[in-house]
């Protein structure tokens, strides 16, 4: 358990949060520039996170089988019984802080419990869940009678708790209000100051591709396409998966296995395109990956290999910050990109805007 505090302002609040600094993951630095937003703007704040094994992780040479449970059921996962839980819970004991607002950010499940808790103690406190993934509704889990069903009643007894909830795409909160029945909160993921990182090109094209891949988030198109294309392209690949098991078994590809963030923006620097890669189904056009924002940061322009009705192109479309390279001709026309210019409307995805819906929240609740 790793625990942090400001204790010089008026209103209290606590964090609930398994990743947090020094973990380099996207939640760990979304959550910690709330904890400073939240701090500049008055508030007093407290964190509560897991340690974090700083240990790197090795390379996987292709994807692990057998059952998980995951896959079926997502309200109870393997947190519930982890020592960061147990260890909160006996911290909990010994606060005697009175919080006004405690925001909990879902996931691991863990975190939503341990938010539970930490309210029926405070009995004057106002939880607010961060629904970044839909408990029993996201994604592509398997829909299973009974396990459904069950899975479905659960993650609505959690909710039951929150005073607001907190999604971060608009399919998503449409999708929310309808399955529990009440106000629903949007607030995107959000980008950070933008860094100037655009490439002319020159020589040889580089593509990169920075996280997981599975059967849905594959590299079969991108390969198809720089397969049949005339130019020199090298598409980087930074997973803890193997490409080549998922499309990338090509000469072209350059596999970096798992990095840090140090080294990952190394290769943003040198790379001419980022790309992003999501599923075509229903659950997919709902989601909006943090890494998204992250790319929108660095003014590169973005291929997206993604369906067309996604939230993901949405906003591509509207910052004009890339494009959907379905079709070999997109793709290819892409490739001649030698000027690059986002629309203004980008500014309202900045992180320091999206947290302003934060203190609209806290501030409806007065202070104590």
């Amino acid at each position: 358990m790793e625990y942090y505090d400001d204790m010089s302002k008026k209103i209290n609040i606590l964090l609930i949060s398994y990743y947090f600094p020094p973990s380099p993951s996207i939640g760990a630095v979304r959550i910690n520039a709330l904890f400073n937003f939240l701090k500049n703007e008055g508030y007093n704040v407290e964190v509560i996170s897991s340690k974090f094994n700083s240990e790197k992780k090795q390379n996987t040479k292709q994807t692990k089988k057998g059952f998980k449970p995951s896959k079926y059921f997502r309200s109870i996962d393997r947190t519930v019984f982890s020592q960061y839980i147990f260890s909160n819970l006996k911290t909990l004991k010994q606060l005697n802080s009175q919080y006004d607002i405690i925001i909990s950010s879902y996931k691991p499940i863990a975190s939503i419990i341990l938010g539970i808790c930490f309210k029926m103690k405070n009995k004057n406190s106002k939880l607010f869940i961060e629904q970044r993934d839909l408990i029993s509704q996201f994604g592509r889990k398997k829909r299973l009678f009974p396990i459904h069903f069950i899975d479905k009643l659960i993650d609505k007894l959690y909710l039951s708790f929150a005073d607001e909830i907190i999604v971060v795409s608009p399919s998503s909160k449409r999708k929310a209000e309808k399955f529990y029945k009440k106000k629903v909160n949007l607030i995107f993921n959000g980008l950070d100051l933008r860094k100037n990182y655009f490439k002319p090109l020159s020589g040889e094209i580089k593509i990169l591709y920075a996280g997981n891949l599975s059967k849905v988030r594959n590299l079969n198109l991108i390969c198809k396409h720089i397969n049949s294309c005339d130019k020199k392209i090298e598409l980087v690949v930074a997973s803890k998966e193997n490409p080549k098991f998922f499309g990338g078994d090509y000469d072209f590809v350059k596999y970096e296995g798992f990095i840090s963030r140090i080294e990952l923006e190394r290769l943003i620097r040198d790379v001419n395109y980022l790309l992003i890669l999501e599923g075509f189904d229903k659950d997919s056009e709902e989601n909006i990956p943090g890494k998204l924002f992250e790319y929108l940061s660095y003014n590169k322009p973005i291929m997206a290999n993604c369906s067309e009705n996604s939230e993901i192109m949405k906003i591509l479309l509207e910052t004009k910050a890339g494009i959907n390279i379905n079709k070999y001709e997109n793709f290819q026309k892409y490739l001649e990109i030698r000027k690059f210019n986002v629309s203004s409307s980008i500014n309202k995805y900045l992180r320091e805007n999206q947290f302003k819906e934060y203190l609209k929240l806290i501030n409806s609740y007065g202070e104590k």
